[in-house]
């Protein structure tokens, strides 16, 4: 069943969706529901210097220790300034992205921008909870706390725009409030003629998760059911190849993390599967922000079996497709932009092999250039298998005047490569202003298998 991380609002806690959680539970999905730094039982840890960003990072934290996948992620109200910097730090774990009668800001906005709380005068570090016209409950009212106002000063920092990722985005709005909600109202408006976005409403005004749970999960339910097809273009379970799936996400996130990457996190990167005539390939064309949704099968004539590729993608099948055609020993295939190596790409200069760290994983020759073509034509492939054909033993190509093409027996072992590739040709590049790097000495490459042979 589905994970669910609720967020909740300001002067809040996890026990504002006490009344939800239970429901969603027993409907067999988990359920995470963390409080955020000075706030419910986390009160205790109030100060001027928590801001936007502490309450960031204990989301992030709470995703990332409980190793969520997949999740739904939920944010009310002033949750929604929480989940839009969680979701742009960690898109790889997030399947739906939902504001609940929240906050939406853009990049560079606070909560003061949207029109937050309005005493932004104040000296005083705490700002109290706004008082409405129908309060909340007494049980409620007693749990409820000042919250740190470098919370609603700070701005979101978004690296892009949250239509531009791969999970699919929900806002719903509240109805029959018994106070005005011009923000929320305003948003869900704005928001209903964009194909990238479902806009639903919910009854019990602005507290709905104590006014109206059941309404909630049972639009959650509809909204996100079990087994699903399509969600806002993210497709959705039962997926097959789970295993090839989970490899090729985690060198993206070993690459993302890394950082060899270009600054977009722009590449591509597939599995051979065990019938030997078909691959997975990432769906999108940043590695940053890949689900297991987005990824498709396809035979390696580039006919897909399974999902959705967008047409960045589709472009460069033939690229991992030639690859292992010509050799059967090749279980994973990558393209980057990575700066450093792409810089004798864009000179058209093989590299050569003068980093020890490349020998550890079988490299000695230089790596070649293939020819250019348009990225991912008939003449782009032909350059790419004129370079596979003439260099038999080669871990990766240039392509020239765009970038690597890097490939080993399984994912993981591709992303290393692509990693010591690109230290190696930044190393070597701030070498030429000492006078170059030096060549390996001759036999070296069987030097250090022996060495290594010797501590295995």
């Amino acid at each position: 069943m589905a994970t669910y991380v609720l967020v909740h609002g300001a002067w809040g806690g996890s026990y504002g969706f006490r009344l939800v959680r239970p429901l969603l539970q027993q409907a067999g999905h988990a359920v995470f529901t963390p409080s955020l730094t000075g706030q419910g039982e986390r009160a205790h840890l109030a100060s001027p210097e928590v801001n936007l960003s502490t309450h960031i990072q204990d989301v992030y934290n709470a995703i990332w220790y409980e190793d969520l996948t997949d999740i739904i992620l939920v944010g009310h109200s002033y949750g929604g300034m929480v989940v839009t910097g969680v979701a742009d730090r960690m898109p790889n774990r997030i399947k739906h992205l939902v504001y609940l009668d929240a906050f939406l800001p853009a990049n560079g906005q606070s909560l003061f921008d949207l029109g937050g709380p309005r005493d932004r005068q104040s000296n005083d570090w705490r700002v109290p909870p706004i008082q409405r016209s129908q309060p909340p409950d007494a049980w409620s009212a007693d749990r409820r706390v000042p919250q740190s106002r470098a919370t609603f000063e700070e701005k979101v920092k978004l690296t892009m725009p949250l239509e531009e990722r791969l999970f699919s985005l929900t806002y719903i709005v509240a109805t029959a409030r018994p106070d005005p909600g011009p923000v929320f109202d305003a948003t869900a408006q704005r928001l209903r003629d964009n194909p990238r976005w479902t806009v639903r409403e919910i009854s019990g005004g602005h507290g709905m998760t104590t006014t109206n749970p059941e309404g909630l999960v049972r639009l959650f339910q509809e909204l996100f059911p079990a087994t699903e097809s399509r969600a806002n273009g993210a497709v959705g379970a039962p997926l097959s190849n789970a295993q090839e799936r989970h490899d090729i996400l985690a060198a993206a996130d070993l690459l993302v993390r890394s950082g060899v990457l270009s600054h977009s996190n722009h590449g591509n990167s597939s599995v051979r599967l065990a019938d030997g005539q078909s691959m997975m390939i990432t769906g999108a064309s940043s590695l940053l922000g890949q689900t297991p949704e987005t990824l498709a099968v396809l035979d390696l004539d580039g006919n897909v079996r399974e999902g959705k590729l967008q047409s960045t993608s589709a472009e460069i099948v033939q690229m991992h497709a030639c690859v292992y055609k010509a050799r059967a020993d090749v279980g994973a295939v990558i393209h980057t932009h990575s700066p450093m190596v792409s810089t004798y790409a864009m000179a058209h200069q093989p590299m050569p092999i003068h980093y020890e760290g490349l020998l550890r994983q079988g490299v000695s020759t230089p790596v070649p250039v293939a020819g250019w073509g348009p990225r991912g034509s008939r003449e782009s492939v032909t350059n790419i298998e004129k370079a596979l054909a003439e260099n038999p033993s080669a871990s990766a190509v240039l392509l020239a005047n765009h970038g690597l093409l890097a490939w080993g027996k399984d994912q993981m072992s591709a992303a290393r490569l692509i990693i010591s590739l690109e230290e190696a040709a930044e190393m070597m590049l701030r070498a030429e202003h000492l006078g170059g790097s030096q060549a390996l000495p001759e036999g070296a490459l069987d030097q250090v298998r022996e060495h290594m042979r010797n501590f295995a």
